[in-house]
């Protein structure tokens, strides 16, 4: 019996190294100007928190079809948001609003996360698109050549995601393709 205690115990802080290692990669994701520059983004704060919750989104997308335990997905869940709701704090915001920010942060992270795997899920490219339009570029214009380009690094990213091995110490989610 307390040999499941430790297991499980066990189980649960790999699972918190792994969700703080892809927290930190898709960090580092967004610290990369070629990013915004490739895919014409402005790099507003609302603009870096859409990019934030696609990255997010894909991981959690996939940890979901692939079966991954849900106990992994919740902490990669819970890392993401614990760090985000650190950020607001660090940046200023208070203990009144803080509850209206993360509140906000939730609804658009849910609102893309369906939009997206909708779109994933049945290979619709066109409502892939449609997605990162309405979710990504926000409040600015885009080419057309644009959302063609960053649906093909979304397709990017889906490759390299579901070939990760997820319990490996040593994965990476997220590999540069500019």
């Amino acid at each position: 019996m307390l040999n499941l205690f430790f297991r499980s115990k066990t189980a649960k802080n790999q699972f918190l190294k792994q969700s703080e290692s892809i927290y930190l990669q898709i960090m580092g994701r967004l610290e990369q100007d070629v990013f915004y520059q490739k895919f014409g983004l402005n790099r507003t704060l609302e603009t870096v928190m859409q990019v934030f919750f696609l990255h997010l989104s894909l991981v959690m997308i996939i940890l979901k079809h692939k079966g991954v335990d849900k106990a992994y997905a919740q902490t990669v869940f819970d890392t993401a948001f614990e760090n985000l709701e650190n950020s607001f704090l660090e940046n200023g915001a208070s203990d009144y609003s803080i509850g209206h920010k993360m509140k906000k942060a939730l609804k658009f992270f849910y609102g893309g996360l369906a939009a997206y795997e909708k779109a994933i899920v049945t290979s619709d490219m066109k409502a892939l698109e449609d997605a990162l339009r309405k979710n990504i570029y926000v409040k600015q214009a885009v080419s057309p050549d644009q959302i063609v380009l960053l649906t093909k690094e979304v397709n990017q990213m889906l490759l390299t995601l579901n070939a990760v091995n997820w319990l490996d110490e040593n994965f990476v989610c997220f590999k540069d393709h500019f």
